[in-house]
């Protein structure tokens, strides 16, 4: 089959050109020469803390999964201290905005996973474990839904703004009431887990997260991995069942690197603290996917620069800061997340070092 390719020219005085290619993620490892051990960081919810069908504590998902990483000599360190039952995407959220230790984990992983946004929709989706009734408001489910993606943007902006090489693992919802026979609530559970599941992968899109899903490998064998009836969590099969799909996209995936390798692009001579770079397509750009995660400048320290962004059409523009720039070194990262609007990727990331005077 033909691949759809675009050309993508960086003016830097010079009109340098390479190209866009429709890629799975993974061409971020297959860059790569050699894996070393990796920085694991699980943030979330119940699932991730390790609440089980009985609601007693004992290993979730990333607890598997790094013992999986572990026994593969791929694991340095791993820290699941910020997951907390009851935790919603605006908990994760606040707490990578809010807590200095957390965003010096993000800052230093290299891998993270995330479970988050069933909380959000259990507000107002509630089973009384006595009768086994269920009480909804559908409308402030459909706007939880909508705050849920809303969160997931928000969420990975943090993350990349910290962190923009960390590799992020999103798990997807699955069926937490399958016993459930009522003719009308059965279909609308389904329709929720799509829709939280949906709304879970469009807030990471233009991002390099990938999702993980996991409806249809606990639905196979519910009544094992969810054995109790009135209870939403997973047994201790179930995380293990969770571990093992997130291995399988893992190994898909492969993502971590002993470096990313970047185009490097020369530049020679100094620059005004205004200066600016314009980014010039022979496509219109999926602006979607203009973002801090995808587009950065790092300093000499590899502090990420508050560069502002701009982009319409075919032309993308990388502003100095509000304040400029400081004298000092710099380089401008292009990520393989920017994409064009026929949803083509960026071949290969390019990275271009300046001087300012």
């Amino acid at each position: 089959m033909q691949k759809s390719i675009m050309k993508f020219r960086i003016l830097f005085a010079l009109a340098l050109v390479f190209q866009l290619i429709a890629l799975p993620i993974s061409s971020f490892a297959q860059q790569a020469e050699a894996t070393t051990p990796i920085e694991y960081l699980s943030l979330g919810d119940s699932l991730a803390y390790g609440q089980d069908s009985n609601d007693d504590y004992g290993k979730g998902y990333p607890d598997f999964l790094a013992e999986i990483l572990e026994e593969a000599n791929l694991l340095k360190s791993y820290n699941n201290d910020f997951s907390f039952p009851g935790f919603t995407t605006d908990d994760v959220l606040n707490g990578l905005k809010e807590k200095a230790e957390l965003r010096e984990l993000v800052k230093s992983a290299d891998f993270i996973t995330l479970s988050a946004g069933a909380n959000d929709l259990f507000a107002y989706f509630k089973l009384d474990k006595s009768t086994g009734k269920i009480d909804y408001n559908l409308v402030e489910l459909l706007g939880a839904v909508q705050q849920v993606r809303v969160n997931y943007h928000s969420i990975l902006q943090e993350i990349y703004t910290i962190n923009p090489k960390a590799q992020v693992y999103i798990m997807g919802g699955y069926n937490p009431f399958p016993y459930i026979t009522d003719p009308t609530l059965k279909p609308l559970v389904g329709q929720l887990v799509g829709q939280l599941n949906g709304a879970i992968q469009q807030g990471i899109t233009g991002t390099t997260a990938v999702f993980v899903p996991t409806a249809e490998i606990i639905d196979e064998n519910f009544t094992h991995y969810l054995p109790n009836p009135s209870n939403v969590h997973l047994s201790e099969a179930g995380y293990q069942r969770v571990a093992e799909q997130f291995n399988s996209y893992l190994q898909d995936n492969y993502p971590w690197t002993s470096e990313i390798k970047y185009k490097e692009i020369p530049k020679e001579g100094t620059f005004s603290s205004d200066k600016y770079w314009t980014i010039s397509l022979s496509k219109a750009v999926d602006i979607t996917t203009i973002e801090p995660t995808t587009i950065y400048v790092h300093d000499a320290e590899a502090n990420v620069v508050p560069a502002i962004l701009e982009g319409e059409g075919q032309k993308i523009i990388v502003r100095a800061p509000e304040s400029g720039y400081a004298p000092g070194t710099y380089t401008l990262y292009v990520t393989t997340g920017l994409k064009d609007h026929q949803n083509n990727n960026l071949k290969e990331p390019v990275k271009m070092t300046f001087e300012i005077e």
